[in-house]
């Protein structure tokens, strides 16, 4: 059993316990049995493990799960006031020394699991539960793997282009597309805060007559990102924060402000604040406000030539200038190492998850089916883009060596399989899961036969799933071919 005299183990000893769980059967403090399904992917930012799987009696719960030594580390470290827990399930533990319940800040009570008692073996002695598909082990370069994340990867696109075939549906093209590209600039930590400002500042409302600073007062005043705005603000403003403020004094609006607690500000990279994205979009408008943004953009996807995707990316950088070349806030001392607004990772980013997938839609919807195919294939080779958490979690699982030369679309693979199988907990239904891969034999069409049964299979479900038939989508040559 693990004591406190013949060990004295690390957070990350608790986690390596942690990570040996799955298959299991094990119970709370509060006299629940729970088995893990999967552990979730560890995570340096926020909770330790994202989208576990816990299979439990009253149903399964998926979301997040806090790992501690003590169970009164919870309140040490002032998880119970920082709402990047909300989504935390279980609070895993090694001893419980804690009288009080872990408690969210949302208020939500949430089960202990202390790991002592429900292991009672020695963490060395105890043989590591290897998930599934940990047992997939053919080299990348193999046809197999690399087939099953490309077929991965279309569905992925298909996705999101009935999505956005949804949305062109309930609004318009332009705005669609501003949505869009909103939502592609917040990375995971903003997504839903940069939407929000784009349904509440529409495309069409934005006034781009006196350039990017106009544009830029208005949308940093609607986020409430202002320092005039901010509880939290100490700082000195400069000039261009002074300037700012008095354009959205002159303002007209007819909106409330959204506040600075809606956003994600700490743990975020400088380069990635959301004051600093903000303008970089107001460049981008200011880049196409003659020809306007959807044309603009549908445009750059016609010319673009089919390749690594570089020319795409060139067209959607943003360079920094003046007080942004080095700074991610408007504090005159926020200062940070002097790079691109937009560089090529991020407009990378915007083209493979926004423009290229919301262009098939627009060219389904309208009939054009040289655009469609050209957005596809613009994504099919579409060079690898900056590995995230979810990717590099993926690749290790898979066994995939590190410098793989992988394409954008097989990095859409991985995020497919991450969130339609291992954050689901159905493991036992992955393709990567059964420890064999799909045979390389071909089917009439050239492509693996196995891979396109599952292709066939997964569209089935994403269908189902989202309640809306690809229709042109699947039919498209540019996709079955």
């Amino acid at each position: 059993m693990l004591t406190r005299k013949r060990i004295t183990p690390g957070e990350r000893q608790v986690q390596l316990l942690w990570l040996q769980s799955p298959g299991r059967e094990l119970a709370t403090e509060e006299g629940h049995r729970v088995t893990v399904v999967y552990p979730g992917r560890n995570d340096n930012r926020g909770p330790d493990f994202r989208d576990a799987v816990i299979a439990s009696e009253e149903g399964v719960l998926k979301g997040d799960v806090e790992i501690h030594v003590r169970s009164s580390d919870w309140y040490v470290h002032r998880h119970d006031r920082d709402a990047q827990y909300n989504r935390v399930v279980l609070h895993a533990v090694l001893w419980h020394d804690c009288s009080l319940p872990t408690t969210l800040k949302n208020g939500t009570e949430v089960p202990v699991l202390v790991l002592s008692k429900s292991m009672r073996q020695q963490l060395q002695l105890w043989p590591e539960q290897p998930l599934p598909c940990s047992g997939y082990r053919e080299p990348v370069d193999g046809q197999s793997l690399r087939e099953l994340l490309r077929m991965a990867g279309l569905l992925r696109f298909r996705q999101k282009a009935a999505r956005f075939v949804r949305e062109l549906e309930a609004s318009t093209a332009e705005q669609t597309l501003w949505r869009a590209t909103m939502r592609a600039v917040g990375y995971a930590r903003n997504s839903a805060p940069f939407e929000r400002l784009a349904d509440m500042l529409p495309l069409c409302s934005l006034h781009q007559g006196d350039g990017p600073a106009g544009v830029q007062a208005i949308m940093l005043g609607a986020a409430g990102l202002l320092p005039s705005q901010r509880p939290s603000w100490k700082a000195e403003a400069g000039e261009e924060a002074q300037e700012l403020e008095r354009r959205w004094r002159l303002a007209d609006r007819n909106f409330t402000p959204m506040s600075e607690t809606d956003w994600c500000l700490s743990g975020v990279y400088p380069n990635n604040s959301p004051v600093r994205r903000i303008v970089a979009v107001s460049h981008l408008l200011h880049r196409y406000r003659h020809a306007m943004l959807l044309p603009a953009m549908l445009q750059l996807v016609k010319r673009a030539p089919v390749g690594t995707g570089r020319s795409l990316e060139r067209a959607l950088m943003v360079e920094g200038d003046g007080h942004w070349r080095s700074r991610f806030d408007l504090d005159v001392g926020c200062r940070t190492k002097p790079s691109a607004l937009l560089g090529p990772g991020k407009a990378g980013e915007i083209a493979v998850n926004a423009l290229l997938p919301f262009s098939y839609a627009w060219a389904v919807s309208a009939g054009d089916r040289s655009l469609a195919g050209k957005a596809f294939e613009l994504y099919l080779h579409h060079h690898k883009l900056c590995d995230n958490g979810i990717t590099v979690h993926m690749a290790r699982q898979l066994g995939i060596r590190h410098g793989t030369a992988l394409t954008a679309c097989e990095q859409q693979g991985l995020l497919y399989l991450y969130a339609d199988y291992c954050r689901e907990g159905r493991c036992r239904e992955c393709p990567c899961g059964t420890g064999h891969p799909p045979p390389d034999s071909s089917s009439q069409d050239g492509a693996p036969a196995a891979s396109t049964s599952f292709l066939s299979q997964q569209q089935t479900r994403v269908e189902n799933r989202d309640g809306v038939s690809a229709g042109g989508l699947s039919a498209d040559p540019a996709i079955d071919n």
